[in-house]
């Protein structure tokens, strides 16, 4: 069945409650989730009560936030404020989600009021915006120019006004399993896998040049370094 047949098969087997095809169906979306079908899968899977789909539609939207496109504009309030809120939240910057707000709000018929509009500017987490970014871009846009608006903002300030982050950062979704050891293998292991948080699924990365356990790492400037250990004679 084609991708673009499927949504409508959904939609078919519930009416009708043909089960086994509901299901079947189901996992055929499922398998072929991506950014850019997973809002659309969202909506009709919450249309047609369907839980664990919606749950994965989700954790699409989270891993693939900034790959949304167009379809970031086809997202409920609720939906958007909740994947703002979340910490796995896949962004590069929290300019990022800021920016993404500021799209879904212009494209809203007819736009949202500053009451509606708030709550989810509200969920960016200023305080780990770069500085300039905040000063130059976020106190002066637009739809934060009402007096709830300024006020928002000005709570916000704080983290900025003395260098310090006031929130949680976010997870930035991924977890690296990096060398160790297994039973047959003592001397250290060059594998490397990483876990993929908001999808839930782990996945081989390229591995290490040199097979080591015990050791220490660090990420600097995007890069993961692993520093010392041993390899089973050094």
């Amino acid at each position: 069945c084609s991708d673009e047949a499927l949504p409508s098969l959904l939609q078919a087997a519930g009416r009708l409650q043909v089960v086994p095809l509901q299901r079947a169906a189901v996992a055929a979306l499922q398998a072929r989730l991506t950014p850019a079908n997973c809002v659309a899968v969202w909506r009709e899977a919450d249309q047609l009560t369907l839980p664990d789909l919606v749950a994965d539609a989700r954790k699409v939207a989270l891993a693939g936030f900034e790959e949304l496109g167009d379809t970031l504009a086809d997202l409920r309030l609720e939906w958007l404020r909740s994947l703002l809120e979340d910490d796995a939240l896949a962004v590069a910057s929290e300019e990022a989600a800021f920016e993404a707000v500021a799209r879904w709000v212009r494209a809203q018929r007819p736009p949202p009021d500053e009451a509606t509009a708030l709550p989810l500017f509200g969920a960016v987490r200023y305080p780990l915006m770069d500085g300039s970014f905040f000063n130059e871009r976020v106190l002066v846009e637009p739809l934060l120019r009402g007096a709830a608006g300024k006020d928002m903002v000005i709570k916000n300030c704080t983290g900025h006004m003395f260098g310090i982050a006031t929130v949680r950062p976010r997870s930035r979704g991924r977890i690296f399993v990096i060398g160790g050891y297994t039973s047959a293998i003592r001397n250290g292991i060059t594998q490397v896998d990483v876990f993929d948080v908001a999808r839930g699924v782990w996945a081989a990365a390229p591995p290490m040049a040199i097979g080591r356990k015990s050791a220490a790492a660090a990420v600097v400037g995007g890069t993961i370094y692993v520093i010392g250990g041993c390899d089973g004679s050094n």
